[in-house]
Formats: structure tokens, C-alpha cells, sequence
């Protein structure tokens, strides 16, 4: 999984502020006011980043205590749970809560979404359930995988909701649910292995606390937006796989590159290894959330953006840009300055052995970040077909370098072949980039010929009519000058007269 540097949330709190402040002055949206929605951009992004900043806070909890409260093994199944279960989950969700954001033009109502959304999750606890036991799997492993699908199943559903809130702007009540979901996930937990021991009852209470939380708090908060009864219209729901299709399908071979590193140190490094890269993977979860945050508040506004202004779309992309390389120096800086000192304190004074690995996965964290932002931008501009291609080149260099790299050289291996993975995606995903922005002004309408012509014509006529205005009125200013000249004239003759006078 891409993460993000280790830096201080109040640090990265601050770059956003000043960074929005240059956004919202560089990319006005015509439908409100410049400032205020400035502002309500700023209230977005905040809430968006202590939602998620406070999240996966508590799943690194969950981590930790699950290593402090039961056994290395557990926290090894626990895992291979979620490493089994997030590709396949990831696939049948089809990135819906994104294409729902950057629906400006409402082509689905949210019962659609909702009703995919289900159906999907359902074939994914099924294909999970498959997978499971044709690999083997049994007693107290099998257990444990099951109970992770059910848990990642009724976060899928919950994530539909989201979507449906942020397209609305109401990141606040995102928040909300993510840090109540973060805090109940960590008490369940630990509650129960304090009670029992038990890895596999502790992940049933993680999957009923989220049943509840979506039942109690997230669908209210759709019903107030839209039906929540889903959608029987055969026609659109397979129009709308048929467009997130590919988008799913990138989001789904995505999972799997994150996960296939992590196949290989348990392959040839054994369980013991795999925990420890699994530990400094997750370092990064909470500190890669002020850019998902930061992307939940832009990705809608590019998409409007797209549509009626080339100009502040790229230069908001460019903002987003600038956010993501500055948060990626940061990590790098903290992990070689204080790399050793963060994993003593965080796990144990021996994964201060790893901290070269955790130097590296910060590199190859920072373009991520980069590689995300893009992301953001090309799925406004509806760029989707064109993400598949690039997802499965970035899995096979990631498999292939998996598969050389980590028999050589180890964690650093692993860490290496996550860095040349984002490094072909974030290459491939500029190119389609270019290519949107090219083919945008490039579609932008062309006077035709007789519009030309009509134009030229209807100047002309104005520069006639200016200059006949113009001769008019030197004509009246010479009349104006005649009468004095003629009186000037006349008066001469009798000038000499008028010494005459008496």
C-alpha cells in the first residue's frame, strides 16, 4: 500500500492551509462566491484529513494491540487476512465511491451505486470464501479470513455512503463516522483479546461494530440525501459496471501490487519478516492520509473544472502536485533523521535494524503521492479506460522485481520493487495526463468559416461607422471654425477706416 511520510500532523495540517489558500485564489469556481468557497473548501479538507488521520491512527492501534495483547503469530494471520481479502474486495467494489464524486453530471442516482455496490460485495465474499479453501486454509486461518471479509465487506458498504457525502461536500459527517469506526475498532479489539486471547472472536467484534456503525450512523446520513432503496433498473446498474469496470479493475490490480511484495518476504523471508515489513508498512498509513484527504476535497471540483475551465483545472492539479511533493521530502527527511528512534519507540528496539527499509519505502511513499495526485486528475477527466493498462504494467514490474529483488537483497528488496512500482505508474498516469489536457483544447469549438465571416463583416461595419462618426464630427468642428475665419476677413478692409474715426 502507498503510504505517506511519518510527518507530524500538525506540520502537514499547516503545508495543506497554505497550499489551499493557493488554491482557492489560483482556481475560482463559477458557481459561488470566490471566498466562501474558499472556505468551505478549507472546512472539507480539515475534516477530511482528522477523519482519516484519526482512522488509520486507530488501525495502526488495532496493530499494536493485537501485537501487545497476542502473539506474533496472530499478528502474522491477522495479515495474511487482510492481504488475502483487500485485492478481491477492492475488485468488486469498482472504485465506486470515486466515480460517485466525480459525478458532475449525475448520470446515476445513488440507489444505482448502492445496488452495484451490494452486489459486488456479496460475489467478493463469495470469491474470498472460494479462494480460502482452495489454498488450504482451515481451522482457526480460515476463521480469521472469513471474519476479515465480513469486517472489510460492511466497510465497502459504508464507503458507498461516503461517496454519496462527499460528492454533497459533507465531509463532516465523514469524519465523524471514520473516527467513531477508528475508536470502536480499537476498544473491540482489545477488549476481547484482553478477555480472551482469541485473534479470530477479536475480528467478529471488529466486523459487528462496523455492521452497527453503518446501520446506526452512515445510512441515516444517506436517507437524508437520497433512497437507500436499491435500484432494480437492470439497464443502468450494467451501464454502471460497464463504466467502473476498468476503474475497478485498476483499483482492484492496484491492491494486488501492494500485496504481492509481501507474498514474496513470506515466501522466501518466513512469517517473522513478513511482520516486521508489515510493521513499518503501516507506520506510513496515518501520515498518507493528509493527501487522501486533501484529494476527497479537490477530486469533485476537478471534475467541474474539466468540464468548464481547462485553465483552473490544471492549475489545480498543479497545487495538488506541488501538496504531494512537499509532503513526500517531508517523509524522506523524518525517516533518515529519526527513522531508528520512530521504530524503537513504535515496536522494539530490534526493527531499528530495518531502518534503511523504512528510508526506502519513504522514497518510493513520495511518488506515490505524486503518482496519486495525478490519479485525481485523470479520473476527472473521465480517463478511465486508460488506467487498466497502466495497473497491470505496474503489477508485472512489481512481480518481477518482487521476484529478484527480495531473494537478493531482503527487506530492502521489497521495499525497492514498491519504489519501481510507483515510479511506472506515476510515469504512465503523466502521459495520459498530457493527453487529456492536449485532447480538451484541442475540442474546445472552433469558429466556422461563416462565423469568421459574419465577425469580419460585423467589424467592418463598425469601423465604417466609427469613421463616418469621426468625419462628421471634423466636419461640424470646420463650421464651427468658417464663421470666424469669414468675420476675420471682412474686417480687414476697414481696419484702416477705423483709424479714421474721430
Amino acid at each position: 500500500m502507498p503510504g505517506s511520510p511519518d510527518a507530524p500532523p500538525h506540520a502537514s495540517s499547516s503545508l495543506m492551509t497554505y497550499s489551499l489558500s493557493r488554491i482557492s485564489s489560483s482556481a475560482p469556481v463559477p458557481s459561488s462566491s470566490e471566498p466562501g468557497d474558499a472556505a468551505s473548501l478549507r472546512r472539507n479538507v480539515a475534516w477530511a484529513l482528522a477523519g482519516n488521520l484519526g482512522y488509520s491512527a486507530c488501525q495502526w492501534g488495532v496493530l499494536v494491540c493485537i501485537a501487545k495483547l497476542g502473539t506474533a503469530a496472530d499478528v502474522g494471520q491477522f495479515a495474511l487476512g487482510l492481504a488475502l481479502t483487500a485485492p478481491i474486495i477492492t475488485l468488486t467494489s469498482l472504485n465506486l465511491r470515486l466515480l460517485q464524486a466525480t459525478d458532475a453530471r449525475e448520470d446515476y442516482p445513488f440507489s444505482v451505486y448502492l445496488s452495484v455496490r451490494i452486489i459486488g460485495t456479496l460475489l467478493g465474499l463469495a470469491a474470498i470464501a472460494a479462494m480460502a479453501f482452495g489454498l488450504g486454509y482451515r481451522d482457526a486461518t480460515l476463521y480469521l479470513i472469513l471474519a476479515v471479509a465480513a469486517a472489510k465487506a460492511l466497510e465497502a458498504v459504508s464507503d458507498v455512503v461516503f461517496g454519496l457525502l462527499q460528492k454533497a461536500e459533507n465531509l463532516r459527517r465523514v469524519a465523524t463516522s471514520m473516527l467513531a469506526k477508528g475508536v470502536i475498532s480499537v476498544v473491540a479489539v482489545g477488549f476481547v483479546l484482553k478477555l480472551s486471547g482469541d485473534i479470530v472472536l477479536a475480528t467478529l467484534a471488529l466486523a459487528v461494530c462496523w455492521g452497527g456503525l453503518l446501520v446506526t450512523y452512515d445510512l441515516p446520513a444517506a436517507v437524508r440525501l437520497a433512497s437507500v432503496q436499491p435500484s432494480l433498473e437492470l439497464r443502468s446498474l450494467v451501464r454502471l459496471v460497464r463504466v467502473s469496470f476498468p476503474l475497478g479493475c485498476v483499483a482492484g490490480v492496484g491492491s494486488l501490487a501492494v500485496n504481492v511484495p509481501r507474498y514474496a518476504v513470506e515466501a522466501n523471508l518466513g512469517a517473522i519478516a513478513l511482520g516486521h515489513f508489515t510493521a513499518l508498512v503501516y507506520l506510513f498509513v496515518a501520515a498518507s492520509q493528509p493527501l487522501l484527504a486533501l484529494g476527497a476535497a479537490v477530486s469533485p471540483r476537478l471534475a467541474r473544472h474539466f468540464v468548464t475551465d481547462l485553465g483552473a483545472y490544471r492549475r489545480l492539479t498543479f497545487r495538488t502536485m506541488v501538496m504531494a511533493g512537499a509532503l513526500g521530502l517531508l517523509g524522506v527527511a523524518a525517516c533518515a533523521l529519526f527513522g531508528r528512534i520512530m521504530l524503537s519507540v513504535a515496536y522494539a528496539p530490534e526493527y531499528a535494524e530495518h531502518t534503511l527499509v523504512l528510508v526506502w519505502l519513504a522514497v518510493a511513499t513520495g511518488v506515490s503521492f505524486l503518482a496519486q495526485a495525478l490519479s485525481y486528475a485523470v479520473t476527472a477527466a473521465r480517463r478511465l479506460p486508460e488506467q487498466l493498462p497502466i495497473a497491470i504494467l505496474s503489477l508485472a514490474v512489481c512481480a518481477v522485481a518482487s521476484y529478484f529483488l527480495v531473494p537478493l537483497y531482503g527487506l530492502v528488496g521489497a521495499a525497492w520493487a514498491v519504489l519501481a512500482t510507483e515510479a511506472t505508474r506515476l510515469a504512465c498516469l503523466g502521459g495520459v495526463y498530457a493527453a487529456a489536457v492536449i485532447g480538451a483544447s484541442s475540442a474546445a469549438p472552433q469558429p466556422s468559416e461563416s462565423e469568421v465571416a459574419v465577425r469580419g463583416l460585423l467589424a467592418g461595419r463598425a469601423l465604417g461607422e466609427r469613421g463616418r462618426s469621426q468625419s462628421s464630427r471634423l466636419a461640424t468642428d470646420g463650421d464651427a471654425v468658417r464663421p470666424h475665419g469669414r468675420a476675420s476677413r471682412t474686417a480687414r478692409p476697414g481696419a484702416p477706416g477705423l483709424k479714421g474715426r474721430p
